[in-house]
């Protein structure tokens, strides 16, 4: 059985990614281990977690690079939704006991109809999938060159996935950034302090707004919007009542944390 190029392209990835985990994870337990003599279980683990965080990094910056090239190099295109197709998708949940479980979601792909650059009429599937069903005659702005299998969204669908990615892609970064420096004896205090400020001030604070944005938004769709998604009202009343348990916190972070300084 004769390998494909992109069956190629993996091993070679696999192989310059193992041995990359490799040497890293040397230096990583030369220093952790001192004096002391390191084991094999210490090390497996070490590079375990090396290659995970690599295997993540580089090929992700890679996929994710290349797709906000396309968005902002091909052309634009308005087009219309015409159909959409659904199909159930497995997902894994988890319940407030922590126990794993796994069940059906019901994802929709909206089909969408333009002009292209030669003015030839194009039929083809968006490239986001969505729980809410597409409202066929809507408009929405893609990019598409010749070739392409989809249409990819240009939104704030799609911004908003790739500033997602890319603040995961800066946190692995950082990760791997923190192993290498300490593999090469460097001093670690203002990388504990860039993580910290990272964890409590960045990440605590963007979630939180975007928790309170989403709990705020559903009650906002309800009194002024018409209820689109038709959320009973106890739901709303929850989300009414998170969103203003949110507060006190929200001020703690636009203070700074001043009401705990005095």
């Amino acid at each position: 059985m004769q390998l494909t190029y992109a069956g190629q392209v993996f091993l070679v990835v696999v192989a310059i990614l193992c041995v990359w985990s490799f040497v890293l994870t040397k230096f990583w337990l030369k220093r952790l281990a001192k004096n002391r003599d390191s084991s094999k279980f210490e090390f497996a683990y070490l590079f375990v977690v090396v290659f995970s965080v690599s295997s993540l990094f580089f090929p992700f910056t890679y996929w994710v690079s290349q797709a906000i090239y396309s968005l902002a190099t091909k052309p634009s295109y308005d087009a219309k939704i015409v159909s959409y197709s659904s199909e159930w998708v497995d997902t894994e949940r988890t319940d407030s006991n922590g126990r794993k479980y796994r069940t059906q979601t019901l994802m929709h792909t909206a089909q969408v109809q333009f002009k292209d650059q030669h003015n030839k009429t194009i039929t083809i599937d968006n490239s986001i999938r969505s729980g809410n069903a597409p409202i066929i005659g809507d408009h929405l702005t893609v990019v598409y060159k010749d070739g392409d299998h989809n249409a990819q969204e240009k939104s704030w669908r799609s911004m908003l996935l790739f500033a997602a990615a890319l603040f995961m892609l800066f946190i692995l970064g950082f990760i791997l950034l923190m192993i290498i420096a300490y593999g090469m004896n460097r001093e670690m205090k203002p990388y504990k302090a860039f993580a910290s400020f990272l964890i409590f001030r960045v990440t605590l604070t963007l979630g939180t707004m975007a928790m309170f944005a989403m709990l705020s938004y559903a009650v906002f769709a309800y009194f002024f919007l018409g209820n689109p998604r038709d959320l009973p009202v106890w739901v709303v009343a929850i989300c009414g009542f998170f969103a203003l348990c949110l507060l006190p916190l929200i001020y703690h972070i636009l203070t700074g944390w001043k009401a705990y300084k005095r």
